[in-house]
């Protein structure tokens, strides 16, 4: 049960939580809007009631994450490979593409160790704001969250995930309000994967022991108010059996919009800063480059694949050649 996930108590088999595909169309609006208004000089909006809109966004990403990977039915290692296999491809496509328009425009200087640091998937550890298509911050603390539950999912490592929710949670209470974001997010989603593997009853009914959890926590480091927002939404969202068309349409494009809405709202900044001219500009031409990705994505892979299987079958034919009797 350990190896697999007590987790998967979570999340009934065969089942389709519609809510989720909502609260991740819900987190990119929220990251959306905050990022065209940042490119608009409009920053003074993007805090309401105390809430920096876009952190609520990134907090809910971050809490999604740590609940699927924990419902996750797959093996450690053949998940982690999964993980990666989605992950990896896309964003060196997007990534090359970044690179060379930063080349062409001028507007960023970069060398050979960022580049090799940003195709490596770490990029932000090394060099932070200083990244290529900065909207692709994400992908290092990710890897480096799927790398340790892939060792907790194992028997032998059980208690890692625990372990390293403790780490999170002490850390960022310590940390300075201004760098404590990184370590918060963390902490959500090692928290919410913990919760799902160890106590899946807690889970599946969604009691509000863990935003009153996080509510808590947020008295102590305030950073932490995201994550219960992101829990509160969380609890309701596992509820929803209702699926809603366009929701469920961007959950199968969202990682790829994640990655190219920067560049798309970098390039809508050259016709208009209007905030909402340049909000409609970015979000069609994000939403057209997504899904042109997803599929030129989908068929590289799938050609890929073919070849690997014409290949074995040829192989195969060939030693029944050479060897009838086998």
């Amino acid at each position: 049960m350990v190896v697999r996930g007590k987790g998967e108590d979570c999340k009934p088999s065969g089942t389709h939580l519609h809510g989720l595909d909502q609260l991740r169309l819900l987190a990119a609006l929220l990251i959306f809007v905050q990022h065209t208004l940042s490119c608009s000089g409009h920053d003074e909006w993007i805090d309401i009631a105390g809430f920096r809109i876009g952190r609520i966004g990134t907090a809910i990403f971050f809490m999604l994450s740590g609940f699927l990977a924990a419902t996750s039915r797959r093996p450690a290692f053949e998940w982690f490979i999964d993980r990666l296999r989605f992950l990896l491809p896309t964003f060196w496509i997007v990534t090359g593409i970044g690179f060379v328009l930063a080349a062409i425009g001028g507007r960023k200087e970069f060398d050979a160790w960022q580049v090799v640091c940003q195709f490596s998937g770490f990029g932000y550890f090394t060099h932070g704001e200083r990244l290529i298509n900065i909207a692709t911050w994400f992908l290092s603390p990710l890897l480096l969250l799927y790398a340790a539950v892939a060792v907790a999912k194992h028997k032998s490592c059980r208690w890692l995930s625990l372990i390293v929710t403790l780490f999170l949670l002490v850390t960022a209470t310590l940390q300075d309000e201004n760098y404590a974001t990184l370590y918060c997010h963390g902490a959500v989603f090692f928290l919410t994967y913990s919760v799902c593997i160890y106590w899946p009853k807690l889970c599946r009914n969604m009691t509000p022991m863990l935003p009153l959890g996080l509510v808590v926590l947020s008295l102590i480091q305030p950073e932490f108010r995201y994550g219960a927002v992101a829990s509160i939404l969380l609890t309701f969202a596992i509820k929803v059996q209702s699926p809603i068309r366009i929701a469920s349409s961007f959950s199968r494009i969202a990682y790829e919009w994640f990655l190219v809405h920067g560049i798309c709202l970098s390039v809508a900044m050259r016709i208009t800063e209007m905030p909402l001219l340049l909000g409609l500009i970015g979000i069609v031409l994000s939403l057209f480059v997504a899904v042109s990705l997803k599929y030129a994505s989908t068929s590289f892979l799938k050609f890929i694949l073919t070849r690997r299987e014409a290949t074995a079958e040829g192989l195969r034919h060939l030693t029944l050649a050479e060897n009838p009797m086998t």
